[in-house]
């Protein structure tokens, strides 16, 4: 992604917020800020739609006046959609209002008034706790506060998904289609897809993959598959194996329950601007037998066995 902070503020407080981004860019955190990155000329709904598409969170610049604008309030509404984790940074001891209560309330904050300045590696400090980044030098900021800055522990909340949401770890991007019941765990497939064969047909030896016939678990036969000599053999495999450790081929009954979801996967497809689940034969990593590998057919959610070298369709899936 371009950018690890989307900064949302009122631009009352651009000094403030001036002060901020250049604090968390000396630490190596990108930063996205409206009155530097949107070229004149460019249409700006659309410029901070494609900004928040390429952030991995948002820091609102909390104060009376961001209280108070609506314009924000669409900011904060498309990366509540999309799962992004937000951080409140609050100048002002104003009570939230409107839809920065219903967005904002109940997430954690950083308290920083009266002086913003002194806590600014605070919000370092927790920006690189959340996505993993390692800061290039000590804070020191966040143990200079005076008394009169109160002191917030930030607990970051968890992020909680539904199927059909969007799923962006900073390594990892697709769409949940399977969630556990406290929506902390599951498994997202890919924004893309490819047309591969399960195995190429110029290889003529006995090509029974042994153990590789699990029903449910894909990555136990995507590992066996490509721990092979031969795994290049596998093109569909190799595809999905591509795209990182965690990737792997789905198994028969998790093509199963794509299908079964497929309408709320394929808006999410929509909204991203990739290609959708169709009606077409898919992949799974389940064989049937030297010959045959099960397919499912995403028009109607059968599941057949067709011959491994035929080029049919591939989509990988990956759990977290």
């Amino acid at each position: 992604m371009k950018y690890d902070v989307f900064i949302s503020y009122s631009s009352h407080d651009q000094k403030v917020v001036e002060g901020l981004c250049a604090y968390l860019e000396q630490q190596k955190i990108r930063c996205f800020v409206a009155y530097r990155d949107i070229p004149r000329g460019v249409v700006w709904a659309r410029a901070i739609v494609d900004a928040l598409d390429e952030s991995r969170m948002m820091v609102v610049v909390f104060s009376e006046h961001f209280n108070n604008s609506d314009q924000v309030d669409r900011e904060i509404e498309l990366a509540s959609e999309d799962k992004k984790p937000i951080l409140t940074f609050r100048i002002s001891d104003d009570v939230f209002k409107g839809a920065k209560k219903y967005y904002l309330k109940n997430i954690n904050w950083i308290d920083a008034f009266p002086n913003p300045e002194q806590v600014f590696g605070s919000v370092a400090e927790n920006v690189s706790s959340l996505l993993g980044i390692k800061l290039s030098t000590p804070s020191s900021q966040s143990t200079q506060s005076t008394p009169s800055v109160p002191k917030r522990s930030v607990e970051l909340s968890p992020v909680i998904y539904q199927v059909g949401d969007y799923y962006d770890d900073g390594t990892r991007q697709g769409v949940v289609f399977a969630v556990s019941d406290d929506g902390r765990h599951g498994k997202i497939v890919s924004l893309d897809q490819t047309k591969k064969q399960w195995r190429t047909n110029e290889y003529k030896k006995q090509c029974i993959i042994f153990g590789a016939s699990s029903d449910s678990d894909g990555k136990s036969n995507t590992d066996k598959v490509i721990a092979r000599a031969d795994s290049a053999n596998y093109p569909a495999f190799q595809w999905c194996r591509a795209k990182g450790d965690e990737w792997y081929l789905p198994s028969k009954e998790e093509l199963k329950l794509l299908y079964k979801v497929k309408d709320k996967i394929n808006k999410t497809l929509r909204d991203k601007s990739m290609e959708v689940l169709g009606y077409n034969w898919y992949w799974s990593s389940t064989e049937k037998d030297r010959n045959f590998a099960w397919n499912v057919y995403m028009y109607d959610g059968g599941t057949y066995n067709r011959i491994k070298y035929f080029g049919d369709y591939v989509r990988a899936v990956s759990a977290f």
